[in-house]
């Protein structure tokens, strides 16, 4: 079967709309949550091996109770249930399932919105570090200095190392008005740099609009960088406003 890109792309924005959704009904439904009464309800059931529980799970339920009786330390019910979810969603080796705990759902919910509260760069994960791709134009981090490459060690003293992206960005982001003091390692410098952004509101920018003249003829260019709720309504609405400038 033969796929081609944009095929494949909506298939992915679909994967992840639909993770999104399926998490949020979780969520609304108490089925995740730390300390939540679904937590507590399935602790217990595995301790009393409950009818509602398949007997295929008895070997997780022994290794849950040898955990909780013999571990050299204590492990709270809350890690070890996400451990355990986490891994049955990793077995599958897809990389478009995904699992999301309650504080992550809300930081990719966030995306879908026209704006968030942050720094305002790009980063990516290169090489087990948080690499800055690109600041936001005239956002906090593109005022502070931030450039591309730059690889974030830690933000207010607390290492972004053994983080995932997500969890990196978490620590990254703040409320508006508040200080995000970055150690910044940077190609050539040898030193890492110290970079103090004042955290604000920044605009996602999901759709770019050109017109570009070819002879006597404009052509117009809409290029969909992401998607967020607005994005339709900004592409209507740019489209529009090229149209009005005889494309």
């Amino acid at each position: 079967m033969k796929w081609n890109g944009r095929s494949v792309f909506v298939l992915i924005i679909v994967s992840m709309m639909t993770s999104s959704l399926l998490t949020m009904a979780l969520i609304k439904s108490g089925a995740v949550g730390s300390g939540s009464a679904a937590l507590t309800a399935s602790t217990s059931a595995f301790a009393i091996g409950s009818k509602d529980i398949p007997k295929e799970f008895n070997k997780l339920s022994d290794i849950y109770q040898i955990i909780k009786k013999d571990y050299v330390q204590e492990v709270s019910d809350d890690k070890l249930l996400e451990g355990a979810i986490k891994g049955m969603i990793g077995s599958l080796d897809d990389p478009y399932t995904d699992y999301m705990d309650p504080s992550t759902a809300e930081q990719f919910n966030s995306q879908l919105q026209s704006s968030f509260q942050g720094i305002g760069a790009e980063v990516s994960m290169q090489n087990g570090k948080v690499t800055v791709v690109s600041p936001i134009k005239n956002s906090p981090a593109d005022k502070a200095g931030l450039r591309p490459n730059d690889q974030l060690l830690s933000v207010n003293g607390e290492s972004l190392d053994g983080l995932n992206l997500q969890e990196a960005v978490a620590k990254i982001r703040g409320p508006k008005g508040t200080k995000a003091v970055l150690k910044v390692a940077r190609p050539g410098v040898a030193q890492p740099m110290t970079i103090t952004c004042i955290r604000d509101d920044i605009p996602i920018e999901t759709i770019h609009s050109e017109v570009i003249q070819k002879g006597n003829d404009k052509i117009g260019k809409l290029a969909i960088l992401q998607f967020s709720a607005d994005t339709a309504k900004t592409f209507a609405s740019e489209l529009s406003k090229m149209e009005k400038q005889g494309i």
